[in-house]
């Protein structure tokens, strides 16, 4: 069985260049671095109680699409404003919606973390937007305040370009309404209201005690019972009540059966829940109409305001984080480790296939989304491709072993885990799904460059510079006259023929055969110059040799 001769210096400064590269750019980065006022309600629908802050305030922008990395770097961001000094945190929130995984676990943060390890109070301001998953976020505050112009609601969960089935439905919906209750009981919002921004056929009436005076806002289900006195167990046991997401009783009983009149209804439940400043106000959901950063610091009682936005790295971090530009930076590698082995020495093709691995390494690292193992992946997997290169004949299973190790690194390394997971969630099979199918697209998509690379790299004079030329005994001397070459036809080469290499085969380069000079191809290894060799196979214009011992 023939091997392959270990070039060390080529192994050797991959792996060099590879470490510092991304050591080098990890720490450039890490130094870069008349208004409404809202009625007196009941406990049902009271405005949060949220501390009002007297020392300094953090705006944070949560501005355009939620998409997977934003709960990343929207926790990354409160956490840099509490080591700023920051005594509440404000969500400067314009959104049109986004993933409800991200959402969920950003509201998770908010009501967890946020709340218990840091005791900071967040206020989330609506300013102007806040759509969908937007007011999901939005509901898990503290406390809100909207600007005059501002829109909220409409948050049931959709799938783009088609509609779902009433299971895949009823199963996206379930969290979300588990979430919104959980926020309305949390921070003294009105569940009725939160559930007809989610759901259709959710109807919502102010109602008043006969007696008290006290307000509630419900759904249909306590409407009928409470207003119109109809039996409890005639409503709950109707079939509309019984649908995941349909209107159920939440504040009726047999006491307050028949003992409250309507008000006003709110909202008919045709369409989704959506409202505008002053029906938030007037129902509770907001406290205050604030249009700029002074009507917000009086607001809040705050001495200093500070802007905690991400920095460029950060936003560099997230653009090498999306899938479109990994897939990119996968094509890069695998193109440039074919020109690598299509050129000789250490070259341009190492240097693109070592910056495209720093960069899917770096905009991981900086928002730390990369855990231990998936490094420990991407270097066994990079070790077990060099090794099939340089050091183990054919291409088997070190190779393909070594892909592997590679798309399973980089798909999972911009995938984010929270609660210290090493692994993402069953929730999250749709980004791990869409993540290792951009990368199988960028192997797929290496083929290009690697079929012009092959077809047209001698054409190319730039190119030819990369392939080392013969030796200078080759060369005319002074004065030689120059006579015409020509390309001698493979007609005069056989298989089994002996000649010498002129140029190193890196695997390609140019070989003599009998004063017949020719371009050729090694099988399984790199060969140096001045090397005997026998021809193995003739295809066409293509002629494979190996080294032989004489």
């Amino acid at each position: 069985m023939k091997t392959k001769k270990i070039d060390t210096r080529i192994l050797l400064t991959c792996l060099t260049a590879l470490l510092c590269y991304s050591f080098t750019l990890s720490n450039a980065i890490a130094l870069d671095n008349k208004t409404l006022e809202p009625p007196k309600q009941n406990t049902a629908t009271q405005l949060s109680t949220a501390p009002k802050s007297s020392g300094t305030i953090a705006i944070i922008p949560l501005k355009e699409d939620i998409d997977n990395l934003t709960a990343a770097i929207i926790t990354r961001l409160c956490k840099k404003a509490i080591e700023q000094g920051a005594t509440q945190i404000v969500l400067d929130i314009d959104t049109p919606g986004g993933l409800v995984y991200t959402t969920l676990q950003l509201t998770s943060f908010i009501k967890g973390d946020l709340q218990t390890q840091f005791k900071t109070p967040i206020t989330a301001w609506v300013h102007p937007r806040a759509y969908s998953a937007g007011s999901i976020i939005s509901a898990a505050c503290n406390q809100i305040v909207m600007s005059s112009n501002a829109q909220f609601g409409d948050s049931a969960p959709v799938m783009m370009g088609q509609e779902l089935a009433p299971t895949e439905r009823a199963k996206a919906l379930s969290p979300i309404l588990s979430e919104i209750r959980s926020s309305a009981k949390k921070n003294g919002y009105a569940y009725p209201i939160l559930h007809a921004m989610c759901a259709l056929d959710v109807e919502v009436y102010k109602i008043k005690h006969s007696t008290t005076g006290e307000i509630f806002f419900v759904n249909q289900a306590d409407y009928n019972i409470m207003v119109h006195g109809q039996p409890i167990s005639k409503i709950s046991k109707s079939k509309e009540t019984r649908e995941v997401g349909a209107a159920q009783t939440e504040h009726a009983t047999k006491e307050n059966q028949g003992q409250f009149t309507l008000v006003k209804q709110i909202h008919d439940g045709t369409t989704l829940l959506t409202m505008g400043n002053e029906t938030a106000l007037e129902i509770g959901i907001s406290q205050k109409t604030i249009d700029n950063t002074d009507q917000l610091k009086t607001f809040l009682n705050a001495k200093n305001i500070i802007h905690v936005k991400a920095t460029w790295s950060e936003d560099l971090a997230a653009i090498l984080c999306s899938n479109m530009v990994r897939s990119v930076l996968t094509m890069l590698i695998f193109a440039g480790i074919f020109l690598e082995i299509k050129t000789a020495g250490i070259g341009i093709g190492t240097t693109i296939a070592v910056s495209a691995i720093a960069l899917l390494i770096l905009g991981p690292y900086t928002l730390e989304l990369s855990k231990t193992w998936h490094l420990i992946v991407l270097a066994l997997g990079i070790a077990l491709i060099l090794a099939e290169v340089f050091v183990i004949p054919g291409f088997g299973v070190a190779g393909i072993s070594g892909i592997l190790c590679l798309f399973v690194a980089i798909a999972f390394m911009a995938i984010p885990t929270f609660n210290d997971t090493p692994l993402p969630s069953s929730d999250q099979l749709t980004q791990v799904l869409d993540s290792f199918t951009y990368i199988f697209a960028g192997l797929i998509l290496s083929f290009i460059p690697m079929f012009l690379i092959t077809k047209f790299m001698h054409t190319i004079p730039f190119a030819n510079m990369l392939i080392l030329a013969g030796p200078a005994s080759n060369q005319l001397e002074p004065n030689t006259p120059a006579t015409p070459t020509t390309t001698p036809t493979h007609d005069v080469f056989q298989v089994g023929q002996q000649g010498k290499t002129i140029s190193r085969l890196s695997p390609t380069g140019q070989a003599i055969f009998n004063d017949n000079t020719t371009d050729v191809s090694s099988e399984d290894e790199f060969i140096d110059a001045n090397t005997s060799i026998a021809i193995t196979k003739i295809q066409g214009n293509k002629i494979t040799v190996i080294s032989v011992i004489q």
